[in-house]
């Protein structure tokens, strides 16, 4: 029969087939071993936020010059807005020679200064939007200092002094020995079962179908060995032995295809693209695609 690749059904197969093995004294070798509802809410505060877009042809609200945009909440020049501010500041009280009657106008802001406050007023600007010298060198500063916390320059954290390694205890130290030695132990087993694995052929032509079929059975049978390690290492680890013969074989059949990736993955060498098998037997990809 050619070349086959095993699923995962077969696989299980294999391993109950060499823990029943190893449980009956064989060896795989002849000669071998919904929310709540909540009370109605007041109306919110409209934010604040961007003034609208300046078109370039608004005019003053107050007097009817170009408008430089929304001060003290009205659209205005910047000399209305100056006059406003300083008004309120000072607290300053005008009088019109004309009995409050004035057409404001650019000409006549500069004539009464009580009708152009009083515009002011009517158009809308707000007293409680001027800010005192003092607001606004706190509010300069604390802009600085929000420019400044954004440009820093984050420096990476120094690395933490390695901490204190944790000492094992006599009880911990005494298992590592003994998972060592065993792990020693079923690894002599594995080389001496080396000896019984069928020969890689010999032979230059890679498409010889019989040495396709040996190189295949070569594979496999390593496989078989890895197998068989994994399970002589499992009857070591304390308390696996007590659990039920099913538990054994289920634990088994579910782990040993991950225990031998993570054990091929350690005996990968990249400097020459191979894998080490049974201490010397190293085989790169070539050598598996003639196996098929």
């Amino acid at each position: 029969m050619g070349p086959t690749q095993l699923s995962t059904q077969d696989h299980g197969k294999r391993v109950a087939s060499v823990f029943e093995m190893e449980e009956e004294g064989l060896s795989l070798f002849p000669g071998s071993e919904n929310p709540p509802e909540h009370a109605e809410n007041p109306p919110l505060k409209r934010k604040k936020g961007p003034a609208p877009k300046m078109l370039g042809n608004e005019v003053c609200s107050v007097c009817g010059d170009k408008a430089s945009g929304f001060h003290y909440n009205v659209l205005s020049c910047e000399g209305c807005k100056g006059f406003f501010r300083r008004s309120v500041i000072k607290g300053a009280q005008y009088v019109c020679k004309n009995g409050g009657k004035c057409e404001m106008d650019m000409y006549m802001r500069r004539k009464c200064q009580e009708c152009r406050l009083r515009k002011c007023q009517e158009a809308g600007m707000r007293e409680q939007y001027v800010l005192s010298e003092e607001q606004i060198r706190l509010k300069k500063l604390k802009k600085q200092e929000d420019d400044q916390a954004r440009t820093v320059v984050v420096h990476p954290n120094p690395p933490n002094p390695p901490s204190p390694s944790h000492k094992l205890t006599p009880e911990q130290l005494s298992m590592i020995k003994k998972l060592v030695a065993a792990q020693q132990q079923c690894n002599q087993r594995s080389f001496t079962d080396r000896l019984k694995v069928t020969p890689w052929p010999q032979v230059p032509d890679p498409n010889n179908r019989e040495a396709r079929q040996q190189r295949f059975a070569h594979f496999t049978e390593l496989a078989i060995i890895s197998v068989q390690e994994i399970v002589d290492f499992a009857k070591q680890l304390p308390g696996f032995l007590e659990l039920t013969r099913e538990d054994q074989i289920a634990l088994l059949k579910t782990s040993t295809i991950e225990v031998m990736l993570l054990e091929t993955s350690r005996r990968y060498n990249p400097e020459i693209e191979s894998i080490t098998f049974l201490k010397d037997l190293s085989y790169n990809r070539d050598d598996f695609a003639k196996a098929g």
